[in-house]
């Protein structure tokens, strides 16, 4: 039962979040959303800071899923997979891009760098860049 209440207040937050942005969403909010009581909250997350830093871990779990599922879809030849990111890309990334967008201005309107949400934002960036590494042929992959 424990798990379910924090997957819906993660799930309740995430969309919050990329609806509305990091800081206009109130903590009171979410849990009113959510239906949660403010104990639960604070017990699986400890601050709103480390709600935003799961939401985040949440929608890169999630986005890696959906990556790696699709590019595999394609064949099981890396050259094929790499070719089959270009169509992926047009098609899927286009939606994506909007959230995405979202998100990193919501990401650079928390000072400062060092931010453990600007540390989840990064560590986003060099999970895609590792898959694509090895996606790429090893001659090419020090293009990333």
């Amino acid at each position: 039962m424990a798990v379910r209440k924090r997957d819906h207040l993660l799930a309740v937050a995430q969309r919050m979040f990329c609806e509305t942005g990091f800081q206009p969403v109130s903590v009171d909010a979410i849990l009113e959303e959510a239906g949660v009581a403010r104990m639960t909250l604070y017990k699986n997350f400890g601050s709103k800071e480390e709600l935003i830093v799961a939401t985040l871990k949440r929608e890169d779990r999630m986005f890696r899923q959906w990556l790696v599922s699709a590019v595999e879809a394609q064949s099981d030849h890396s050259q094929d997979r790499i070719l089959g990111l270009s169509t992926l890309c047009t098609i899927v990334l286009r939606l994506k891009a909007i959230m995405a967008a979202r998100l990193s201005v919501q990401v650079l309107s928390i000072p400062p760098p060092g931010h453990p949400v600007h540390c989840s934002a990064r560590e986003h960036k060099e999970m895609i860049r590792s898959y694509l590494r090895v996606l790429l042929p090893k001659s090419k992959g020090r293009i990333l």
